[in-house]
């Protein structure tokens, strides 16, 4: 029914970039991505080598950049780039993720890769709640806007 639809009156097909926030969010899929090889075969251009591509849910009403409200259960992706030169870097935003859903403080001695393989991997922490910090930046040579997460914390509990 909703590929019938031509009643697009609403609808946007602008990129909604949420404003500086930390904000509530459960956790959806955690997934790898890697660019598409370039026709000589190498890997493409100058971004990163791979990503881990953060599904989220918002939990609670935000603002965006252009200053109107997205409500609970807005999807977001995040991203956690590998750049080739910055490997370690990407790998401490992935564990600081996986600290945050496994409610473990961020300063834990605890062997976190054990306790996530314990949880069932990835897919196990599917629905956990944690705190997302979302910053902004503006692109110069364009003026649109980047969104990113940076930084996962451990919802505190009540």
């Amino acid at each position: 029914m909703i590929l019938s639809n031509r009643d697009w009156s609403g609808a946007t097909v602008d990129r909604r970039v949420l404003e500086r926030c930390v904000k509530r969010c459960s956790l959806g899929d955690v997934r790898e991505w890697a660019p598409d090889p370039t026709a000589d075969g190498e890997a493409g251009g100058r971004g990163p080598e791979e990503a881990v591509l953060v599904n989220l849910t918002l939990e609670e009403p935000a603002r965006t950049v252009d200053g109107e409200e997205v409500r609970a259960g807005f999807p977001i992706v995040g991203r956690i780039n590998v750049w080739p030169d910055r490997r370690e870097e990407a790998m401490g935003k992935v564990k600081e993720l996986a600290i945050a859903a496994l409610g473990l403080d961020r300063k834990t001695k605890d062997d976190v890769a054990a306790l996530l393989e314990a949880q069932g991997g990835w897919a196990g922490l599917k629905g956990k709640h944690v705190l997302v910090t979302f910053d902004t930046r503006k692109d110069k040579k364009n003026g649109g806007w980047f969104q990113e997460c940076s930084r996962y914390d451990k919802v505190p509990t009540q």
